[in-house]
């Protein structure tokens, strides 16, 4: 029957749960949260650009998974697991975005490229993972586990994500 252990399916997915929850935890600890305090480089007296970074970020994210669900293995184990360690220069990218103001501003376009680039990111390596994370267990039973492990790993990362992006939105 293809039964095994909660530590013998953790054995098999750990990174994936890692690459998971850690996914998730920088993308909601930037988004929404610092992400909406981006300044615009010009007057914005409707206060359309948090709107636009939003719509970005979700057709960014939306791309991202549509790319993971074509092509989850796209990248390699070993660049998947880059691109996710890669992600944390998006904190000191998004601080940095957030006081461009007292640096004489930054272009809108710059604002764009960095929602747009971290939920493409976000959106692929999340998809990736749990897909290869879920096949890795290959037997019926540990594809449940698998799941349920995964799935966890993904609230817990939403989690920290939540209690992070607190501190890190009243830091400037």
């Amino acid at each position: 029957d293809g039964e095994q252990s909660v530590a013998a399916v953790w054995g098999k997915i750990w990174p994936a749960s890692l690459g998971v929850a850690g996914v998730f935890w920088i993308s909601l600890a930037l988004f929404p949260a610092l992400t909406v305090r981006i300044p615009p480089s010009s007057p914005d007296p409707q206060g359309w650009m948090p709107v636009v970074l939003i719509t970005l970020f979700n057709l960014g994210d939306l791309a991202g998974r549509l790319l993971a669900g074509f092509s989850p293995e796209l990248l390699s184990a070993g660049l998947l697991a880059g691109l996710c360690a890669a992600r944390l220069a998006f904190l000191p990218l998004f601080l940095f975005l957030q006081s461009a103001a007292s640096f004489g501003g930054m272009h809108d376009g710059a604002a764009a490229a960095a929602v747009l680039a971290m939920a493409t990111t976000s959106g692929y390596a999340a998809s990736a993972l749990l897909v290869r994370g879920q096949l890795q267990a290959r037997a019926g039973g540990a594809r449940e586990t698998a799941s349920t492990l995964l799935s966890f790993a993904m609230t817990t990362g939403l989690a920290l994500g939540a209690v992070s992006a607190v501190p890190l939105a009243n830091l400037l």
